[in-house]
């Protein structure tokens, strides 16, 4: 796996963990956008190197994290059936 490019750096409720927005080739060799989660003790897959990119980039800005509205909860939840 190859990370071609980082458009966005968002951070979540968890320190230290941030969804990546980016540019990825995958084994296959597809090229593709994808979010990523990147947590500070996956070693695996492109996190490494997503973590690496995070280092060399400090200056990269993070967004910050925005819990989901009341709206966005309930959409998510399972629908309401009666018994």
């Amino acid at each position: 796996m190859s990370l071609n490019a980082v458009s966005i750096v968002a951070a979540t409720a968890e320190p230290d963990v941030f969804i990546v927005k980016s540019n990825i080739t995958d084994i296959e060799g597809n090229t593709y956008d994808t979010d990523y989660c990147s947590r500070p003790d996956d070693g695996f897959g492109l996190n490494p190197t997503l973590r690496q990119w995070l280092a060399g980039n400090p200056s990269f800005p993070v967004q910050p994290h925005v819990p989901p509205t009341a709206e966005v909860t309930r959409a998510a939840l399972p629908p309401l059936s009666a018994h």
